[in-house]
């Protein structure tokens, strides 16, 4: 299991003024913003203003050989002498360079790329759970493929409160996956790469693949986003926001009670990969979970319908969540 907190970019900036008197100099180091992998021998960095890299100034954990770097405007891709093994965690160490001299030292974390990665949908998940049925998320296969390097992010791809990173493991369209997110009753990791029934802890299931958040701290439990990532800085596969509040709750963040999750329903509006009713992004978009408990989850219906909206869910009767099995399509009233 990889369980990452936080992204692993770690900078010192040194700098050379420009000689003469020029005006204002610039001072300004480049900013790494984002790395990727794009082919099972490369690596992309992405920085704020044209950079340049030297390979012979980089290093790798594990160790492998770095073949060329390729500089072209604000974007740097490295090339490795090997294949990058699929959803292997890689730490790289380097320095850019801008055009005036000044330097940036990095650190930076990303996954060998997976030509083949399993196609998911988020399907179910409870974020109220208790001491026997604790938090948990589960995804459907809609198309088979590798689970390597995909990313479950408690949030969105860069603005998350946690990710989990899955490991290699092959899945088959229609397998079912679940990902306890505050782990009770397991007394170690136990992923199910091979025996979907070798895992114990609480609320997991002979007919799905568990895995296991070490540590998790659970889903916030009243307002927030889940969403899934080809890769922890790749494309978005699916996701879900959800909240108990309403335009009305404040007006400090347009309702939805933090910058956070205001931030997060703004940058999913950019991109389009959520319905918005109006101009902007409002609490009443988004999914409702004012009523689920432990044991009520919110569940998409069982034809599977994804409109990227609120429209695809419900939450289900008291002790009628299907966690490993066919989603219910009962719908709890009070």
């Amino acid at each position: 299991m990889k369980n990452t907190l936080l992204p692993l970019v770690f900078c010192l900036a040194s700098c050379i003024p420009l000689p003469g008197n020029m005006g204002q100099p610039d001072l300004a180091p480049p900013v790494l913003c984002r790395v990727y992998t794009e082919t099972v021998r490369s690596a992309r960095f992405i920085f704020d203003e044209p950079t340049n890299m030297e390979a012979a100034g980089i290093t790798v954990d594990p160790d492998i050989p770095v073949q060329t770097v390729l500089s072209e405007e604000n974007s740097v891709t490295v090339v490795f002498a090997t294949l990058l093994q699929p959803g292997m965690e890689i730490v790289l160490r380097g320095e850019a360079k801008d055009a005036q001299g000044n330097s940036t030292f990095f650190i930076a974390r990303f996954y060998g790329f997976n030509p083949n990665p399993a196609r998911l949908v988020i399907n179910e998940f409870i974020t109220r759970g208790s001491d026997t049925h604790p938090d948990l998320v589960e995804l459907k296969v809609l198309q088979a493929g590798s689970l390597a390097g995909i990313c479950f992010c408690h949030g969105t791809r860069d603005n998350y409160a946690y990710r989990y990173v899955f490991p290699a493991c092959n899945v088959a369209e229609g397998d079912l996956i679940l990902l306890h997110t505050r782990p009770q009753g397991i007394s170690s990791e136990q992923d199910e790469l091979a025996d979907i029934t070798a895992s114990g802890g609480l609320d997991a299931s002979p007919n799905a693949r568990d895995f296991w958040l070490a540590g998790g701290p659970g889903l916030s439990g009243n307002n927030g986003v889940v969403a899934v990532y080809e890769q922890p800085a790749g494309n978005l596969m699916d996701v879900v926001i959800y909240t108990n509040r309403t335009s009305a709750s404040d007006t400090a963040y347009r309702g939805f009670g933090s910058k956070d999750l205001m931030s997060q329903a703004d940058q999913l509006c950019e991109e389009r990969a959520w319905v918005f009713s109006g101009d902007m992004p409002a609490p009443e978009d988004a999914v409702t979970i004012e009523l689920s408990t432990a044991t009520r989850s919110i569940c998409r219906t069982s034809t599977g319908a994804d409109t990227d909206s609120k429209a695809d869910w419900h939450i289900v009767p008291t002790r009628g969540s299907t966690f490993g099995g066919i989603n219910s399509d009962a719908v709890y009233t009070p």
